[in-house]
Parts: C-alpha cells; sequence; structure tokens
C-alpha cells in the first residue's frame, strides 16, 4: 500500500512541476513558478514523511 502511495505523490509531485515550468516559459511568471515549485516540494516531503512514519 505504501508503495502506491508513493507513485501518487511521484505522479502529482511530476505534474505540479510541469506546470510550474510552463508558468516560467509560456507565461513568464517567475514568483509563481518558484512558489509553485517550493510548495510541490513541501508537499511531497511532507507526504512522504507522513506515509514513512505511519
Amino acid at each position: 500500500m505504501k508503495f502506491l502511495l508513493f507513485i501518487l505523490i511521484i505522479l502529482v509531485f511530476s505534474k505540479t512541476i510541469s506546470y510550474a515550468l510552463f508558468e516560467l516559459k509560456e507565461n513568464k511568471n517567475k514568483p509563481a513558478a518558484i512558489t509553485i515549485i517550493c510548495l510541490a516540494l513541501g508537499s511531497c516531503i511532507f507526504t512522504s514523511t507522513v506515509v514513512f512514519i505511519k
């Protein structure tokens, strides 16, 4: 079960990072891209830690 959750976390993380890159390249919105990347990284670390602890 933990393995499937890690796969889901990685999929959501990759989708979020791809959206951040889209914001950076297409819309030239650097602050939004940096914010999205930070939030994605933080949520990935937080959810992985919670799954590992539980």
